[in-house]
């Protein structure tokens, strides 16, 4: 049998084209925050790891927590939303395992499912990213009124979620905290648990749409850095080892290294372009440092001696 589909293993948590601006000749510098080296690369070799989303056949058991732990108190429609996933997931288990009930599983029928389980997820943050391209392009030109459109809005933000929740950072973070509660489950349903999250929050946002305010600040000489985990809660704590849950949502989105995207619930939907300082700048990359789990990004090496001094700083 020939197989065309290739089984992808170097899963990306970052998106590459959101990546582009910071690149000069398609390179562009990285920190390694555990090593403190900084190094010039190619999108296509950060923020990855290997068979990162490779999907974990779920159990009754695995279902059962997901039921109390997702679906127990969240609204009907949100619950009908999020039960659609299940079976994107555990489909192809649920196929592969009655095929070996029957032993019609030859070597080729294996490795198709093998890529299967291999790329249903990262071929799902692909197509919402692929969904995501047209608004960022807007965004970095300084076109926030693009998001007035619902369905631009409605894409945008699930995206901004998926993104929040997709990163290393995130993964790592909540299973050790789950770990430290005695929830170990959480590491084999976090592939749908991740969606699951990113779809409550991203219809929360939508939901109070009218009461969002979206701000892109720019920067006319320093320059906004990024990293491993580009979105990030404003009135998160970053400090190491903290558990404590903000009760406030404040989006910050570096969208090129000129301009950044602010979202907030505020009184009334609004749309804001406006020019910042280098405090104010600074304050921001300094978030962005504190959030990132392995990498810090740029489009200069100066940039990221600035960020490592910091480090050599202890501050």
């Amino acid at each position: 049998m020939d197989i065309n589909i290739q089984k992808k293993v170097r899963h990306h948590y970052v998106f590459q084209f959101y990546l582009k601006p910071w690149t000069i000749d398609d390179k562009l510098f990285c920190l390694n925050i555990k090593d403190k080296k900084i190094f010039n690369t190619k999108t296509d070799k950060i923020g990855l790891k290997n068979n990162f989303y490779k999907l974990n056949e779920l159990s009754k058991s695995d279902l059962q927590f997901i039921d109390l732990f997702f679906f127990q108190k969240m609204d009907t429609k949100l619950v009908e939303m999020n039960k659609a996933w299940i079976p994107l997931f555990n489909l192809i288990f649920d196929i592969k395992n009655k095929l070996q009930e029957k032993s019609s599983l030859d070597i080729d029928k294996i490795n198709i499912f093998e890529i299967m389980i291999n790329n249903l997820l990262e071929n799902l943050h692909n197509n919402i990213e692929n969904n995501a391209i047209p608004i960022i392009k807007e965004l970095q030109n300084d076109n926030i009124r693009f998001l007035e459109d619902k369905k631009n809005l409605s894409n945008f933000l699930f995206f901004l979620c998926a993104q929040y929740f997709r990163t290393k950072k995130i993964k790592d973070d909540v299973i050790n905290s789950a770990k430290n509660l005695g929830f170990n489950v959480i590491e084999r349903i976090w592939n749908v648990g991740s969606i699951i999250f990113s779809t409550n929050l991203s219809a929360s946002l939508y939901a109070e749409k009218e009461q969002l305010e979206f701000k892109i600040i720019k920067s006319k000489l320093t320059n906004f850095i990024t990293g491993d985990q580009p979105i990030i809660n404003v009135y998160g704590n970053y400090k190491k080892n903290n558990k404590e849950i903000p009760s406030d949502l404040k989006f910050y989105y570096p969208i090129s290294p000129k301009n950044s995207l602010l979202i907030e619930k505020k009184t009334k939907k609004n749309f804001i372009i406006e020019d910042i300082n280098d405090l104010e700048l600074n304050f921001y990359n300094n978030l962005i440092r504190k959030a990132s789990h392995e990498q810090i990004y740029s489009n200069t090496k100066e940039d990221l001696e600035n960020v490592k001094r910091l480090y050599e700083y202890g501050i």
